[in-house]
């Protein structure tokens, strides 16, 4: 509650001094909030506030930001078509502006849907783009979390070959990093799952 009074406030100080982009990111950060609890509605008309004013103000990459939001709602109502279609759309606007980190997270989140409905060579091709997206960025800490993350879904499906190709990328880019400790910490621990699920 606390919280939720907090970014009201926010939000009435920036829509009070007609900053769009930053009554934008309030408007979606109540949307979260409000997703994240399960507060559906209440989430679907910030997002939909938000969507408005960025296509008003023909932002781009805003928009973007707001079709990948409701995407996310969209999905997590368990409405796959439409979450795709808000997903492509947001694509569409990110490779238009040239948006890299933008376009890498759409192509994750389309891999995602592919991924869950078993699709899982059209999933890595996805998710393989946006690996790339985020490398020609030099976004190399969302490059490694995105290579982490699929290690460990690869396992869960036991798809021993496309794991073990996405976590030798994390040791790479790790290497490229100096091997930060968290991030070693991070590797081992899927090296652990990886040993016992091989002991299944």
């Amino acid at each position: 509650q606390k919280q939720e009074n907090y970014l009201e406030k926010a939000l009435e100080k920036s829509s009070g001094l007609n900053d769009s982009r930053e009554t934008c990111f309030d408007l979606r950060a109540l949307g979260n909030y409000n997703m994240d609890r399960g507060y559906k509605e209440k989430a679907r008309e910030k997002f939909q506030a938000s969507f408005d004013i960025s296509k008003k103000t023909g932002d781009k990459k805003e928009l973007a930001e707001d079709y990948r939001n409701l995407g996310n709602l969209c999905f997590s109502n368990g409405e796959r078509g439409k979450a795709e279609e808000n997903y492509l759309k947001a694509l569409k606007l990110t490779e238009e502006i040239g948006d890299k980190v933008g376009s890498a997270q759409d192509l994750t989140y389309i891999g995602n849907l592919r991924f869950k409905e078993g699709q899982f060579d059209e999933a890595e091709n996805y998710f393989d783009q946006a690996s790339e997206n985020f490398a020609a960025a030099k976004s190399l800490g969302n490059q490694i979390q995105l290579c982490l993350t699929l290690a460990r879904m690869e396992m869960i499906v036991s798809r021993k070959d496309p794991a073990d190709k996405y976590l030798d990328k994390a040791r790479a880019i790790a290497k490229e990093m100096g091997d930060p400790e968290h991030l070693m910490k991070a590797i081992q621990e899927i090296d652990k799952l990886k040993d016992s699920i091989d002991k299944k």
